[in-house]
């Protein structure tokens, strides 16, 4: 629902429905799971467009550090 309202250009909604996914998914799959680390993603691309840079450079980084944390930096998933 999220990305539909990205390319509807809601973008407040698809902040809400990223956020709202992000804490279910936190507890159901866990901070590591690819789906929730996809939403962590998908939030901070949608928080660079409302303008809020700082948050989104702090989820990139959290990302960053779980990804690494998790698959290692030889993992060429890593690099994406």
């Amino acid at each position: 629902m999220g990305l539909a309202c990205v390319q509807l250009f809601k973008i407040d909604e698809a902040c809400e429905l990223f956020e709202e996914a992000r804490e279910i998914l936190k507890q159901v799959c866990r901070p590591c799971h690819q789906d929730t680390l996809g939403v962590y993603s998908n939030l901070a691309v949608t928080y660079d467009a409302m303008g809020r840079v700082e948050d989104a450079i702090e989820i990139l980084e959290y990302v960053l550090k779980l990804r690494e944390e998790k698959l290692g930096t030889a993992n060429p998933d890593f690099d994406d």
